[in-house]
Formats: structure tokens, C-alpha cells, sequence
């Protein structure tokens, strides 16, 4: 008998533990490592499934959710969901995200950061990067990119980029238009800003240095225009500047006009003087008042084409004429070609009518 107690007490401690132990077990906080060389596994719909957090509830470092399937690092800094985007980063006012990768000397041309994209809709984005302004501010960038070169210089020939793109088409593609770079329309919303496709600071040798292609405008009166002293120049190659062809967009045959090449100088402001075309690689010094419809031809000048003049005054000369000035006396009975050759010195030469032969 006193053995059966015995046993019963023994058996009634033993089960007393385990229920301890478990319920103990079940709230439990370990001061000491875990290491486990199995598997761990977390079988439960919680907020806080799992959650990693610096001593003292000083803040939460990982938490998983099951219950929303998502996972959170660092209270949003990093967060995972099947729901919304797959990984969605939330940044204070002075925190960034930054990849490393200058501590080594990096070798891989690869990329620092690469992004494969198989597109298989339309607008697909590899890269979609959107910046909205939130006050009157300055110098925003949506992407930037900065080289600085190395100490001891470039080898003659060697070229740098701060951005470079690189175009491959399909041997069967006729008609696809690929552009290395494309500015999309700009949404000016009946305001009075300016958007500017492409701007160039101070201190380029070039703006545009093509081994390819031409520069076409298309559906729009095109201007190139120079605030300052600049040039285009072709090294060792021809500039043809021309408008293009009309098209006929609407079929059936009706004419459509070409489009004309306009060079004019800008008007001047304040009292400024006027800018006008020079032909020639040296402007001469002007001793007249040219217009921003005005030429001025420094070298000579050679037509190979039939010349015509269709302002050419025609009047009764006056006494009085400016050096290098042509008109036609008519106010006679003999039509006279006349040049001024200096300050109110003029020649004339009689005209008679009609081809001689």
C-alpha cells in the first residue's frame, strides 16, 4: 500500500512539472543563446509571429506578421508583403538607402546594381523613378549621376559616362523605333513654366558629338538659337541644315508645301543693337546698321544659281549715299546701275534694254 502512494506521488509530481515546464515554457523569456542545427518553425496567424527587438523594448528591429503576410524591418524602413508592392521602402527626412560599393575597388561590369526586366505589356518601366515637389525649392534631380575622374588623368581616347545607353534590335524588326533616350510630353497645364528637354551648364567643349544620324525636327517650326558666342562644326565632315519633305499624310494626292530654312539674327533689347546673319568664317567690321533680317558676307561670295534681287531701290538717286550702297537711278530717261564708293560719291553706269544676244 504505502508503495502505491509512493508511486502515485512520484507520478503526481512528475506530471506536475510537465504542466509547469509547459506552461512556463509557453511565456517564457531565454537569457541564453538558442542554437539549433534543425529547423525552426512557427505554426501561428500573429501580428507579431516573430519579433526581433533591442533589449528593454528599445524598438523593434524584425517582425514578421503572419497574419498579414508581411514582413517589417526596422518599423517600415524595409517591408515585404504579398499585398501590396513587393518591397516598399518609407524614409525619414534624413536618412538614405546606400550600397557600398567603393570601400573595395569594384571589378565587376555587370553593374553595382542590376535590374533585368522582361517586358511583356505595354509601358512596362525597368526603372520608375517619380519625383513630386513639395515647396518652392531648387536643383531637384530625379536621377543624378556624378564622374569624377582619377587622379593622374584619362589615356587620349578613353571615354567616360555619366550616363550611357546601348540599343540592340531584332535582325525581322523593319519598322520598331528605339530612342536611347526619350522626353516625354510635357504637362504644362496652361501654365506659364518652360520645360526644357535637354539643358547643358557652364563649362562643355561640346553639346552634341555625333559619329551617326541626323538631327530632325518633326511636326514643329524648329529654332537653334545661341545666347552666347557658340558654334556647330563638323570635324572634317559637311553641315547640311534643310527642312524636310512634305508628307502626304492624308493620302489621296493633294500638295503639300515644303518646309522653308530660316537664318536671322536676334533683336537687341534696352537700346541693345540688333543681331544679323554672318556668311564667313570673320566678321568684318560693319560701317552700316544691320537688322536681325540682315546679312553681312566677310569672305567672298560665289551663285551658282540664277541671283535675285527683288528689294533693289529704284528711285531718283539723292547727293547723298553711304559707302558700299547699290541702287538704280530711274528717275532719268536712262536707267543707271549705281555704286556709292564713298561718302556721298556715287558711279553710275547706263543699262540698256534687254539681252545683247
Amino acid at each position: 500500500m504505502k508503495k502505491h502512494y509512493l508511486l502515485k506521488g512520484i507520478l503526481t509530481s512528475i506530471i506536475a512539472t510537465i504542466i509547469v515546464v509547459t506552461i512556463v515554457y509557453a511565456a517564457t523569456t531565454i537569457g541564453t543563446n538558442i542554437s539549433t542545427d534543425g529547423t525552426v518553425i512557427v505554426d501561428v496567424d500573429d501580428a507579431e509571429a516573430l519579433l526581433v527587438r533591442k533589449d528593454g523594448d528599445g524598438g523593434d528591429i524584425l517582425t514578421v506578421d503572419t497574419t498579414n503576410s508581411t514582413i517589417d524591418v526596422l518599423s517600415g524602413l524595409f517591408n515585404i508583403s504579398q499585398s501590396n508592392d513587393l518591397v516598399l521602402f518609407t524614409l525619414g527626412t534624413d536618412t538614405r538607402i546606400d550600397i557600398d560599393a567603393a570601400s573595395t575597388a569594384h571589378d565587376d561590369t555587370g553593374g553595382t546594381i542590376n535590374v533585368e526586366t522582361l517586358a511583356n505589356a505595354t509601358s512596362v518601366k525597368g526603372i520608375n523613378a517619380t519625383t513630386t515637389l513639395n515647396s518652392d525649392i531648387n536643383n531637384v534631380s530625379g536621377f543624378y549621376s556624378a564622374i569624377t575622374g582619377p587622379a593622374a588623368g584619362l589615356t587620349l581616347g578613353n571615354s567616360i559616362s555619366a550616363y550611357s545607353s546601348e540599343i540592340t534590335c531584332d535582325p525581322d524588326d523593319l519598322f520598331g523605333a528605339y530612342s536611347a533616350f526619350t522626353a516625354g510630353n510635357a504637362n504644362i497645364n496652361g501654365s506659364g513654366c518652360l520645360p526644357i528637354a535637354l539643358y547643358v551648364g557652364t563649362g562643355y567643349e561640346s553639346v552634341i558629338v555625333t559619329y551617326s544620324g541626323d538631327i530632325t525636327f518633326t511636326d514643329y517650326d524648329a529654332k537653334i538659337r545661341g545666347a552666347t558666342t557658340e558654334s556647330i562644326d563638323s570635324a572634317g565632315g559637311s553641315i547640311e541644315i534643310s527642312a524636310a519633305e512634305a508628307s502626304d499624310g492624308g493620302g489621296g494626292g493633294l500638295p503639300y508645301d515644303g518646309g522653308s530654312v530660316y537664318i536671322y539674327g536676334g533683336q537687341g533689347v534696352n537700346g541693345g543693337n540688333d543681331g544679323y546673319v554672318v556668311l564667313g568664317d570673320e566678321e568684318a567690321p560693319s560701317t552700316h546698321t544691320l537688322g536681325t533680317k540682315d546679312a553681312l558676307i566677310s569672305q567672298n561670295l560665289e551663285i551658282q544659281g540664277t541671283l535675285y534681287i527683288n528689294e533693289l531701290a529704284q528711285s531718283d538717286l539723292p547727293a547723298t549715299c553711304t559707302q558700299g550702297e547699290i541702287q538704280l537711278d530711274t528717275g532719268g530717261a536712262t536707267v543707271e546701275f549705281c555704286y556709292c564708293r564713298s561718302a556721298n560719291d556715287w558711279v553710275c553706269s547706263a543699262m540698256s534694254s534687254g539681252p545683247s544676244d
